[in-house]
């Protein structure tokens, strides 16, 4: 029995620590490429998923019957008809009209013009071209970067001027079925161009300069048209490498007073996860003014060196509308439908976070939502391959210019003949090489020679189709959870059975895991990371089987389950860390006290009977100690009806205080839930009154050697437990102490209450009310703004004004009791005006 009990215990362990891998794995997978992680550990892991659900794909994916998308491929064929690669700009024009002729929806190239063609006519006959389809038409570019440039975010702003001054806005025109909902703050409407037009000028006097050292010129004039090309990338390159430097000790161009200026202005600039390239290659400015509509064909490949993603759009600076280029595929897709596509952002904890990608109908009355794609935190699809080479829709160029009207196209790798005008009839086309010696090949999970073009029309087709696949949305709540449970299982089993039953019970376990996540993709097109779900029944099998048990994780294991009851897991994990932990003392530490009760408990234990008293308050107290743990917070003690909490201990938090206001605010938006659950159980009303109070104070395990409670003490937890009660004077909810409120303005509103002498202080002490997240203020604002104007009138003695203004306050929230309460002492103060001491402390009579 005792070995059967050790047994378990390790495979219970193994389990627990696969299930934390899981978890920190799905939180950091994102951070891979948004903030460039070394974390070796979640790169192999990265890899090791996409492998596996590399093979589900390759596996159970299958040719659509009929793609609405096409690819015109420069292909061997067509290049031993029209010569070797690149093109006229007249055979291209030809191609393109053949198609449009034909009634194709658009051309989207997949190539670019970059350089001039000797020919003279050609280039204006394209563009004429060009000008004249417009709305058929959409250009290629792509970055000039080798990879993606990393900057501050502040030093987007510098981005984003660069991407103008090196022609961007010949790039990026006004684009009307892409938009970007993204709140600037103020100081990204200054005149920023003022602010670089000088610097710029330097960097490209200094690329100049360089230029003329290396071709042995005096002047610019007399460079040679290959020559002032090399210059103009040279300044470009020039402009984009100062933004690295902008506002850094490297910065030697910009004024000392002035950096410190611009940098006192920018504090707040929160960086864009979308994929950012400074340097862009454009088609030259004769083709490149004639046309409306261009879009990049930059893919990005996954650290294995494999296309899994697809970034549906870039950018190059901070300005959202102006500096971001759709993908071919999304731009052939908005263009080819007569769609828009709005990209919302919001603010995240690094950086700013992609709420949704939509696509809207704006034909339809009222506008239609037609998808809602689903993207990683850098707005990228994962890409959903058809097949291998071949799979979609695909024709050599040379076929539209053949006089026949039937043409060869290769379908689900089938060449078949088609009639040319039914075919091409409202088809969506993407221009581009497949030929091996272009070396436009890149690596899929179908194979590692896959054409460039076809990446696109695979991801064009995905939108068109919306068949979408995606990771499971809920992996990060649930999947650890399901490891765990399996594990567990798995585990009693093993501990139980004999050798031979346990490992049919193991490999029954792995293919039976596998067939699940192999119908969940194929059924609902979701990847799982179902790799540690195998990951955790291996290892814990392993380990059961080579027995390897270490005696005193029977002590921690039953520790945990003591101390889980009073405080967070990640507490109980700094707890048994070291034995010192747990010893008597305690040390002094910055933290957050927190204290909560219900108000009325007396008259409320007096009507109800004592099973629905406890049932009320064990479902309240479950709730709130919920809501402390979610925010990180330790439960110092439960007092009947009240909480005491505190936060930034035994774990350092940087953002204690934040912690506690958002607990706050989270508890009572759960008490707001449970005063409807209960009234429609009959049940009286609950309330709740909380006070957080900020500063140094004692912490550790106090009490006797036998029994210990892990507390805090202090004058600041003290005057935590006053705010509390002060909220039954003000008819508020939520009141916090000065210290508080100087670490967490920032972040949310609040509402400055009274100066007040507490009971058993002789120091008066500033109260604030907490409102809301500034995220979410917008509702209290004109509220807020009408009740700080009257208190400040109220603290400079204008009392007519005030009663005046707190009236108007009242008007836009009836139930401010804090407004009634100014009221009340302007009318007084009117009739009997305060001494000339007066300093606007209000003594508190009750603790």
């Amino acid at each position: 029995m005792k070995s059967e009990k050790i047994s378990f215990l390790i495979g219970a362990f193994v389990t627990i620590l696969i299930s934390a891998l899981s978890a920190y794995y799905l939180n950091e997978k994102d951070k891979l490429d948004l903030y460039q992680t070394d974390s070796s550990v979640v790169r192999q892991l990265a890899n090791f998923n996409n492998r596996l659900n590399d093979l589900k794909m390759t596996t159970l994916s299958h040719p659509l019957p009929n793609s609405p998308v096409a690819l015109v491929a420069i292909d061997d064929a067509a290049i031993e008809e029209f010569g070797r690669w690149p093109w006229s700009r007249e055979t291209i024009r030809q191609i393109t009209e053949k198609a449009i002729e034909n009634q194709a929806k658009l051309m989207a190239y997949d190539i670019i013009f970059s350089e001039k063609e000797s020919y003279s006519d050609a280039d204006q006959k394209f563009a004429d071209f060009i000008s004249q389809n417009k709305e058929h038409i959409i250009l290629g570019t792509t970055s000039s970067d080798n990879i993606d440039q990393k900057l501050k975010p502040y030093q987007d702003i510098c981005a984003t001027e660069a991407f103008y001054r090196t022609g961007g806005r010949s790039l990026v025109q006004l684009n009307l079925s892409l938009s970007v909902i993204d709140p600037k703050p103020d100081w990204q409407t200054m005149d920023w161009k003022s602010v670089f037009h000088p610097i710029f000028n330097q960097a490209e006097k200094d690329a100049e300069n360089e230029a003329l050292i290396k071709y042995n010129k005096v002047s610019a004039d007399q460079l040679s048209d290959s020559q002032k090309n090399y210059l103009k990338v040279l300044q470009a390159r020039n402009i984009n490498n100062y933004c690295a430097r902008w506002l850094t000790p490297d910065d030697s161009l910009t004024d000392q007073t002035v950096k410190q200026n611009i940098l006192n202005q920018i504090q707040t600039v929160s960086a864009l996860p979308v994929q950012q390239y400074l340097g862009w290659t454009t088609n030259i400015p004769q083709i490149q003014s004639a046309a409306e509509l261009t879009a990049s064909f930059n893919t990005k490949l996954d650290p294995d060196g494999i296309i899994r993603n697809y970034p549906l759009l870039y950018r190059a600076g901070l300005q959202t509308e102006n500096t971001f280029i759709p993908s071919l595929a999304l731009q052939a897709y908005l263009t080819g439908m007569n769609y828009r596509a709005e990209l919302k952002f919001v603010d995240g904890e690094k950086s700013k976070r992609i709420e949704s990608f939509k696509i809207y109908d704006s034909f339809k009355e009222p506008e239609l939502l037609i998808a809602d794609i689903p993207v990683d935190a850098m707005a990228r699809m994962k890409i959903n391959y058809y097949g291998p080479q071949y799979t979609l829709p695909t024709f050599s160029a040379q076929e539209l210019l053949s006089s026949s009207d039937e043409m060869k196209v290769v379908i689900a790798g089938k060449l078949e003949n088609v009639k040319k005008a039914l075919f091409l009839k409202d088809r969506i086309l993407i221009m581009g090489a497949t030929a091996i010696g272009i070396n436009d090949l890149r690596n899929t999970p179908f194979q590692n020679a896959y054409p460039g073009p076809e990446i696109h029309v695979t991801a064009l087709t995905n939108l068109m189709e919306k068949n979408f696949v995606q990771n499971w949305a809920y992996e990060l709540q649930f999947l650890p959870w399901i490891i765990l449970i399996i594990g567990l299982i798995a585990s009693f089993i093993w501990s139980k059975a004999s050798a031979l039953t346990a490992v049919t019970s193991f490999f029954a376990s792995i293919i039976l895991t596998i067939a699940i996540d192999f119908l969940i993709y194929a059924k609902l097109h979701l990847f799982v990371a179902s790799v540690f779900i195998l990951i955790a029944l291996f290892f814990s099998f392993l380990c059961i089987l080579i027995y390897k048990y270490f005696s005193e994780e029977r002590k921690k294991l039953e520790i945990r389950k003591a101390f889980s009851k009073y405080v967070s897991p990640k507490v109980v994990d700094e707890l048994m860390k070291s034995e010192k932990n747990l010893e008597l003392g305690g040390k002094k530490e910055n933290l957050t006290a927190f204290f909560s009760d219900l108000r009325g408990f007396t008259t409320l234990s007096e009507k109800l009977d004592p099973q629905q008293l406890v049932f009320l308050l064990n479902k309240y107290l479950t709730i709130m100690t919920k809501e402390v743990f979610k925010a990180e917070g330790t439960i110092d003690k439960y007092m009947g009806d009240a909480i005491m909490a505190f936060f930034g201990a035994p774990l350092a938090q940087k953002d204690h205080a934040e912690n506690a206001c958002l607990c706050a605010l989270e508890s009572m938006k759960r008490l707001r839930e449970l005063q409807i659950e209960f009234e429609a159980k009959g049940y009286p009303k609950l309330d709740i009154g909380i006070g957080i109070n900020s500063g140094d104070m004692s912490v550790g395990n106090m009490g006797s050697e036998t029994i210990q409670n892990y507390t805090v003490m202090g004058d600041a937890v003290n005057l935590a437990s006053r705010l509390e009660s002060i909220n039954k004077e003000y008819g508020t909810h939520i009141i916090m102490g000065e210290e508080t409120y100087k670490k967490v303005n920032h972040r949310f509103l609040c509402r400055e209450v009274d100066l007040v002498r507490v009971k058993g202080k002789l120091q008066p002490v500033r109260i604030y009310e907490l409102i809301s997240e500034r995220s979410e203020a917008a509702v209290f604002q004109a509220w807020y703004d009408q009740y700080s104007l009257a208190y400040r009138a109220y603290q400079n003695r204008n009392f007519a004004e005030a009663l005046v203004e707190f009236k108007k306050a009242q008007v836009l929230a009836a139930t401010d009791t804090v407004s009634e309460i100014y009221i009340e002492r302007s009318e007084d103060y009117l009739q009997e005006p305060p001494s000339a001491d007066w300093d606007g402390v209000y003594t508190m009579k009750t603790k």
